[in-house]
């Protein structure tokens, strides 16, 4: 779930450890890639001159605002076959929590859709588990776009709004204070499932939250 940022959250060993590998490696290859991408729009604004809007430092490189973008998922074709009969309102409610999610797709992210994400994701994530020993294929999808969700386009999400943030503070007064911000950052990375922390995306928001906020780490953590 997305937090807001003035919640305090544990933060686990295992998770702890894998991020902070994660950093690492993340660091790396954003240090090649930017090297890459240098040269590659040093020569793009050479041969381009067309292109001068997209080659001006003043305006960055084009990104748009953070967005919850993803596609969504079309409706299944039949309907699931079920273990145990009770299963299947929890299913129906989280296609109905699913929809409600998908309908916010595309939308520019705020703190206000932040935290709405967050609520339905924590009733998803419930959801989820009462369908855990459903086998259906139908079902396991659902599972894998909830998981896919929660655990991913909903943290990247809210950690690009915070860099997007941080980088217009830094850009306005390089002194300025982002303590906020970063804690808010680290806070989306808290919520980044395990198993995407090797997603290049993931990766990149991860290396730029090493370089935006060192020394910043203002996150409150339950000892170990």
């Amino acid at each position: 779930m997305i937090p807001l940022p003035s919640i305090a959250r544990p933060w686990p060993r295992a998770h702890a450890h894998a991020l902070a590998r994660a950093r690492a490696r993340a660091h790396a290859r954003a240090r090649a890639r930017a090297h890459a991408r240098a040269r590659a729009r040093a020569l793009a604004c050479t041969l381009l001159p067309l292109l001068a809007l997209a080659c001006d430092p003043a305006t960055g490189s084009g990104a748009s605002r953070p967005t919850t973008a993803t596609a969504a998922a079309p409706s299944p074709t039949r309907a699931p076959t079920f273990v145990s009969q009770k299963s299947k309102p929890v299913f129906d409610r989280a296609m109905e929590e699913m929809r409600g999610v998908d309908a916010m797709r595309g939308s520019a992210m705020t703190d206000a859709l932040a935290t709405d994400l967050g609520f339905k994701c924590a009733d998803l994530k419930e959801l989820r588990k009462q369908l855990t020993t459903e086998p259906d294929p139908i079902v396991w999808k659902l599972r894998s776009r909830i998981d896919k969700t929660c655990d991913y386009d909903a943290p990247i999400a809210s950690a690009l709004l915070a860099i997007d943030r941080i980088q217009k503070k830094r850009a306005a007064d390089a002194s300025a204070d982002v303590a906020g911000e970063c804690r808010s950052l680290k806070l989306a990375l808290a919520d980044l499932g395990t198993g995407y922390l090797a997603n290049p995306t993931a990766s990149d928001v991860i290396a730029k939250e090493t370089t935006l906020c060192e020394g910043t780490d203002t996150v409150r953590r339950i000892p170990y």
